[in-house]
């Protein structure tokens, strides 16, 4: 269970920031170094992850996680939004695409900030104070707050898989067709070159 879970979790986390992150800073900016209390958002309590996975999560962009979606044809709806005019919308599905944009957002903030809780609580578990005679954490305790992050994480993850899902049956076959695709063409993707890690949920 631990392996498999520790998986879930590094595939969530490894993923790169997108390329158009409103949220997202220069590297050269950017600490390297776990966020401590104080740091991440007001009070806040220290959740071990790095500022910028932080903001990510707040902010409810996407981090890539729907990239599977985008590569194979799925339109995520805040580019489909980009791209209104060329794919002349109409109003009823200009407002159907905002309105999906805004669920997906609320959505994605509202987890984003259940996982930063539970990784606050993790850790926490290992800020124990063993001075004081409480001990390091058990390995079940830790397994068991891993999976709670794990399966928090793929909930995220299906706002943003799903909300393409979502996205395709408002449009077109003809518009699906006229979308131009975030990562690129498909020379590019199979060449592992395409144009970046960009946002479109």
């Amino acid at each position: 269970m631990l392996r498999s879970t520790l998986l879930a979790f590094l595939l969530i986390y490894a993923l790169p920031a997108p390329a158009q992150d409103a949220t997202a800073v220069p590297e050269s900016a950017a600490s390297v170094e776990p966020s401590t209390a104080g740091e991440s958002a007001g009070n806040a309590p220290p959740t071990g992850l790095l500022p910028r996975q932080e903001r990510m999560l707040r902010s409810g962009h996407g981090m890539g996680l729907a990239r599977a979606a985008e590569l194979n044809g799925y339109p995520g709806p805040r580019h489909v939004l980009q791209q209104a005019d060329a794919l002349d919308l109409t109003d009823e599905q200009r407002a159907a695409t905002s309105a999906l944009v805004e669920r997906v957002r609320s959505d994605a903030v509202a987890l984003g900030q259940r996982i930063l809780d539970a990784e606050a609580e993790l850790h926490a578990m290992f800020a124990t104070d063993t001075s004081e005679g409480r001990g390091a954490p058990s390995p079940d305790a830790v397994e068991a707050q891993l999976a709670e992050i794990a399966e928090l994480s793929a909930e995220l993850r299906a706002v943003h898989l799903l909300a393409h899902l979502e996205q395709a049956a408002l449009l077109t076959e003809a518009q699906k067709a006229a979308y131009r695709p975030m990562y690129g063409d498909a020379r590019e993707r199979r060449r592992g070159r395409g144009a970046g890690n960009r946002d479109g949920d």
